[in-house]
């Protein structure tokens, strides 16, 4: 995916579809790491992603203003990958 910003797709019940962690799977997804780190990096940046998201509309910002600003916690995602890679060696290390 690149540098590319990810897009949200509709979600369940007609609600906007938060970053949830299928997106985070996707755009992370060649992580090297096993399937149990993934799983928890995977829901530890969903969750966060998604607690600033509804942080914002909290706040007032309209769907689109928010998902922008979230999109835009993590502006480069392959930049993201590579930290992620590097923190979980250090941690076996």
């Amino acid at each position: 995916m690149g540098g590319a910003v990810p897009r949200f797709a509709p979600a369940y019940e007609g609600a906007p579809c938060l970053i949830g962690k299928k997106l985070v799977s996707q755009v992370l997804s060649g992580l090297a790491l096993d399937a149990a780190e993934k799983d928890e990096v995977h829901a530890e940046l969903a969750a966060h992603l998604e607690d600033f998201y509804e942080s914002l509309r909290t706040k007032g910002l309209s769907e689109q203003a928010a998902i922008q600003q979230t999109l835009a916690q993590v502006a480069n995602w392959p930049d993201l990958r590579r930290k992620i890679l590097i923190a979980k060696k250090e941690e076996t290390s």
